[in-house]
């Protein structure tokens, strides 16, 4: 028999501009456990469409110890409903957070600590981030607004676009310490990987990526559409230098974590 549990719901934000954080893989806490009182949101005025081009979004916190205002600390262009702007706290450095932004037409990172205010780049933008926060995983977001409107940003462009599989795009693995950054695994190389029998002209990506709890190997989605829409998804996954890729679904795959 499941015994009924009554569990209080409290709003921890208020109006009239509306809140949200982003996907369910990341926490919006401060990773600090005895000071989880700041949490880390979104704010913007609209809900009912996607972004436009250079439409911003305002990246924020609540501090839930003291009251349901929401505190600005800065605003970025580079952001969807289904993840927000990839905000999320860095436990290398105490109230220092990261966030996808812009600068002139390229998409970049920001590193920004809360406390003084110093904000700096990485040359490309973040979509998973080592628990320890000291490597991150970065896509071609242009080549997601081509496919996958609601997880791309508007507005970023896709240099690869005519080639739907190229060797020169795919997982670019970041050092978040001293922003270089290396092409890990090349799309090319991750549709090579197996006999899944999909036409030389099928239009290929990743998504989703995501780091085990120890860091050492993370997963991601490559998906594939062929000529007339269909979409078939791969979950893999591989060391954190790109060595020991394997295929784990083929098919199928969403939502899934360590």
């Amino acid at each position: 028999m499941i015994e009924n549990i009554s569990v209080p719901m409290v709003a921890l934000s208020t109006g009239p501009k509306h809140h949200f954080f982003g996907y369910f893989d990341k926490s919006p806490w401060q990773i600090e456990p005895d000071k989880s009182t700041l949490l880390l949101t979104h704010e913007t005025e609209i809900y009912d469409r996607m972004p436009f081009p250079g439409e911003k979004i305002a990246v924020g916190l609540i501090d839930t110890s003291v009251g349901r205002e929401f505190i600005r600390l800065d605003e970025t262009a580079v952001w969807n409903f289904q993840q927000g702007a990839m905000l999320q706290w860095l436990p290398w450095k105490e109230k220092t957070i990261i966030y996808n932004d812009k600068i002139g037409s390229e998409l970049v990172a920001t590193i920004h600590n809360i406390h003084s205010g110093r904000k700096h780049h990485i040359s490309r933008p973040v979509a998973a981030v080592s628990h320890d926060g000291n490597i991150a995983l970065s896509i071609n977001f242009g080549r997601l607004l081509l496919v996958r409107p609601d997880y791309g940003y508007a507005g970023a462009i896709d240099p690869f676009m005519s080639d739907p599989c190229p060797n020169e795009d795919g997982i670019h693995k970041i050092d978040l310490k001293t922003g270089n950054s290396e092409l890990l695994l090349p799309l090319a190389e991750i549709a090579a990987l197996g006999n899944h029998g999909h036409p030389p002209d099928t239009f290929h990506w990743v998504n989703h990526l995501l780091f085990n709890p120890d860091d050492s190997r993370f997963c991601f989605l490559h998906r594939y559409k062929n000529s007339v829409g269909t979409i078939y998804t791969r979950l893999l996954t591989c060391n954190n230098d790109g060595t020991e890729l394997h295929v784990l679904i083929s098919g199928m795959a969403s939502h899934f974590d360590w």
